[in-house]
């Protein structure tokens, strides 16, 4: 979280948590989740999700996912990955049409 607040004025981090989430989210409660001394502090999902949204980042979104084994993208990076994933299979179509007209004894 610390890295992720970097850049970022607290107050007003934590004035958009409270919004979002329509409960004081302080200075102070921000400071005691990135403190490396507080381990123990850990914010609850929707504030973990405020955070990020507050941000505009994912790191803890990110944290989340890599903990189930899973990657996040979003805008552009989901974009690519989805047109890559189509490429993949339509490279893999042209692959079996070329396959079955050889068996044919067509010309591919």
């Amino acid at each position: 979280m610390s890295e992720a607040l970097d850049g970022h004025d607290r107050y007003e981090v934590s004035a958009t948590m409270s919004r979002l989430l329509g409960r004081d989210i302080s200075k102070h409660m921000l400071d005691a989740y990135t403190a490396e001394s507080r381990e123990d502090h850990i914010p609850p999902l929707d504030t973990a999700i405020a955070f990020d949204m507050a941000t505009s980042d994912i790191s803890l979104l990110n944290l989340y996912a890599s903990k189930l084994g899973a990657r996040v993208s979003v805008g552009k990076d989901a974009l690519n990955a989805e047109l890559g994933k189509l490429e993949n299979m339509r490279d893999e179509v042209v692959k079996q049409i070329k396959r079955l007209k050889k068996v044919m004894g067509e010309r591919p």
